[in-house]
Order: C-alpha cells, then structure tokens, then sequence
C-alpha cells in the first residue's frame, strides 16, 4: 500500500531530478572565468589565485623529501608546475617533455653503453626558459639531480 507521504517524496524525488537535468541542459549568458583559452590566459596573466582540492593537506609541498610522500600529491602541485624531462602520454608511455628536442633511446644515441655502466644523453630545447625568462641550462638539471639524490629525508 502506497500511502500519501510516499506519493508526496517521489513527486518531489522525481521534480528534484528533472530540475537537475533542466539546469544541465541549458546555457548561462555569464562568461567562464576558467577552462577556456584567452589571450590573456596564454599570455600568462599574473596574480589570482590557485586553489586546490584534496583530501587532506600535506605536510609540505616540497616534492623530494619524505614529508611530501603521498602518492596524490604528485597530482596536486608538483606536476603541474615543475619542469621534467620526460613525462607521460595519453597511453602511458614515456615522451619528451618540452624540455628536451627529443627522449633519448639507444637508436638516436641518446643512451650509450650497457648493463651496470651506460650514458644517458639529454639535449635541451634553447627556447625553455623558467617563469623569469632566464634558460634552463644542464646546470640547472645537475641541480634538480643533486637535489634528489643528497637532500636529507629525500624519496630516492
């Protein structure tokens, strides 16, 4: 037996979701602060705000030392703004970042020697420069190693 109060929740259950669909299907006169290209947005607009989602705020964001361990934060913020070498495509495999002309392979001449004792040879793009306009130099990747390999609680 359906009673009153039942009728009652799945009319308004049932006008709850067709006003959600309503609002999904139709368009807004207002612009989109987000999302789009502009011209100011591809031109780098300085200032605003970042803000950021997650499910709980790390420690630090210091993307090389053990209080930033946390398999999401490399999701949050570091991987947005650090430069790499390589990184990863659509389907999972290994590319050259803007960084570098291309991903060095043992085909191009990029990785030379074999087993324990090998050469990995990087060439980095002229035009790649950090947010001050200055070039990112091999200096620069020598740093970022140095970094990672001697930094005290570093995730090696």
């Amino acid at each position: 037996m359906v009673t009153q109060r039942t009728k009652k929740l799945r009319l308004f259950a049932a006008l709850a979701a067709f006003a959600l669909v309503l609002a999904a299907c139709g368009s807004s006169s207002k612009s989109s602060s987000g999302g789009g290209s502009s011209n100011t947005a591809a031109a780098g607009k300085k200032g605003g705000a970042l803000v950021v989602g997650a499910e709980q705020w790390p420690d630090c964001l210091n993307p090389i030392t053990q209080c930033a361990n946390s398999s999401w934060l490399q999701w949050l913020i570091p991987i947005h703004v650090l430069p790499r070498l390589a990184e990863l495509d659509p389907n999972n495999n290994f590319v050259a970042s803007p960084l570098i002309t291309e991903l060095p392979t043992t085909s191009n001449g990029g990785v030379t020697g074999s087993g324990k004792t090998f050469t990995v040879t990087y060439h980095l793009n002229p035009n790649a420069k950090w947010d001050d306009g200055t070039a990112i130099t091999s200096a620069d990747v020598v740093f970022s190693w140095q970094a990672v390999m001697k930094s005290t609680g570093s995730v090696t």
